[in-house]
């Protein structure tokens, strides 16, 4: 796929969930880690994405492995590789995309719990609680591992520095990508 974007620049497109979306933002990175031009048509959504790159409307798409698993499982759509630092227990035949010679190219989607800034600690603490005591819990396990999201948890401290660590990643990645104001 990247001899042939090479080889003909802008002809291969992508579909993304649209504009400023994690899709667009991962094959933006990519496409430039690969150092080839492809063409972004966006969509008002992940599942719009799909159906355009199942119909063959796109040549391909950039998405969390909860959209595209389902299609990859039905032998519908093909992964070339995955964002996750480590091969995933889903599809452990898929190369990381550091295994394919993209290092540091991680993209992981994740979702957390905010609250306001002066929100007391003692707050805090009883709603971290809450949420890893609720994460621990077989049938939340069970739903969240159905949907291949994976289940963290831990402390506000760990999900600052994740958080820091993913702001870096992804600055680097939108660097070049939004023109400044």
């Amino acid at each position: 796929m990247i001899a042939y974007a090479k080889a003909n620049p802008k002809k291969l497109n992508y579909a993304t969930g649209g504009n400023g979306s994690n899709s667009h933002i991962a094959a933006n990175w990519f496409a430039r880690a690969a150092a080839i031009e492809m063409v972004n048509i966006p969509y008002q959504g992940s599942a719009p994405a799909l159906r355009a790159l199942l119909s063959g409307e796109v040549d391909l798409l950039i998405d969390s492995l909860s959209v595209l698993l389902p299609s990859y499982r039905g032998g519908l759509a093909r992964i070339l590789a995955a964002g996750a630092p480590t091969r995933l227990a889903e599809m452990p035949e898929v190369p990381t995309l550091a295994e394919a010679g993209f290092a540091d190219m991680e993209f992981v989607n994740w979702y957390g719990i905010f609250a306001p800034k002066r929100t007391p600690m003692t707050v805090v603490a009883r709603l971290n609680r809450a949420v890893n005591d609720t994460l621990a819990l077989p049938e939340v396990r069970a739903a969240v591992d159905a949907m291949a999201l994976r289940s963290v948890g831990g402390t506000p401290q760990e999900f600052r520095e994740a958080i820091a660590q993913d702001r870096s990643r992804r600055g680097r990645a939108l660097s070049g990508l939004i023109a400044p104001r």
